[in-house]
């Protein structure tokens, strides 16, 4: 059975077994704006080298920051809280160029999408908490616009990633509260970047098979429901 399903089901189970004991807890939504800096130096080179050889420029690998939202469910009981969370962040570069002909404009764009749906947990301690959030991973490329090339939808293979945080929230802010959670995350998994490579249709002799490790670091900024319970 492929690891998505089977972590599929065990997320599924799990957030059954939360809500069956939400009379003992208190529930809370919450959600807001991502962003994630990419420590990619590896891919960052890999995409460097595309459009190096096919359109003599290097706005495509410029940035390797992402935006995007965080939507969590969680239950607070006293000092613990645990619940389900989904993320997706994206990012946009483009790049023009000449066609060969020399005369018309082209544009590339490329398109960074990362989404994870798992499980969280944390320590609550007033108005700071430290958590771990585990999820499933899914990372995709995207290469498209009005070019001479066709387009490109690469997507890498999905694993498990983790990720630790530290929460602040701001005092005063009664029914709603506004959270700051600064956070480290990191791929369980590794693959090898020659399969982006293949991909990309680079030369034989520009391929590495180097394996690679996603890994970000980050800030969220959230606003959640109502006061977490203390009893």
């Amino acid at each position: 059975m492929p690891l998505s399903r089977i972590y599929t089901r065990l997320t599924l189970s799990l957030c059954i077994g939360f809500f069956s004991l939400g009379c003992f807890a208190q529930f809370n939504l919450e959600a807001g704006y991502s962003y994630a800096y990419q420590g990619s130096m590896s891919l960052q080179s890999i995409i460097h080298k595309y459009e190096t050889l096919n359109y003599q420029t290097n706005d495509l690998s410029d940035a390797m920051s992402m935006h995007g939202i965080d939507i969590s469910g969680i239950f607070h009981w006293n000092d613990w809280s645990a619940g389900a969370y989904w993320t997706y962040r994206r990012n946009r570069n483009s790049a023009k160029y000449w066609s060969m002909d020399g005369q018309s404009e082209l544009e590339e764009r490329l398109t960074y999408m990362d989404q994870t749906i798992g499980l969280a947990a944390q320590a609550n301690f007033g108005p700071l908490a430290i958590g771990n959030r585990t999820g499933l991973n899914s990372y995709r490329l995207k290469f498209s616009g009005n070019t001479e090339e066709p387009e490109r939808n690469i997507k890498l293979p999905a694993g498990i990633n983790t990720q630790v945080y530290i929460s602040y929230t701001l005092p005063g802010q009664g029914l709603v509260r506004f959270l700051i959670r600064p956070y480290i995350q990191l791929n369980l998994y590794e693959f090898q970047l020659d399969e982006v490579q293949i991909a990309l249709d680079m030369p034989v002799d520009e391929l590495s098979f180097e394996n690679y490790r996603q890994g970000m670091i980050g800030i969220s900024l959230i606003f959640a429901n109502g006061e977490p319970r203390v009893d």
